[in-house]
């Protein structure tokens, strides 16, 4: 494996690792339909969202959705704080798997 290939598969693992697996098995935090849940991370990839607490589960429906009309007007639309349940689904990731979460840089 080159090294430019291990450091983009250490980078997907931060960013998708074992959080990541935790959130595509949570409900989606606005219908809370039953996983699978896609992960999506509340401030984007490409403006410094890349801390772990950053994701929620969103289903396939609002996970398309929120990419179509954007972050601001998702929540309004669903009166819902996307960073709010990032936040928790951390801390719960934080108490359930205590040794994976120490694998993240905060």
């Amino acid at each position: 494996m080159t090294d430019k290939r291990k450091r983009r598969e250490a980078l997907r693992q931060r960013q998708f690792g074992p959080f990541a697996d935790f959130i595509r098995e949570m409900p989606c935090v606005v219908c809370v339909r039953r996983g699978p849940s896609h992960p999506h991370h509340v401030k984007t990839l490409g403006s410094g969202g890349m801390a772990p607490r950053n994701l929620v589960s969103l289903c396939v429906k609002h996970h398309a959705e929120i990419h179509c009309c954007g972050r601001e007007t998702f929540e309004k639309k669903h009166s819902i704080i996307l960073m709010a349940h990032a936040e928790q689904s951390w801390t719960i990731f934080k108490l359930r798997h205590p040794r994976g979460a120490r694998s993240y840089k905060n």
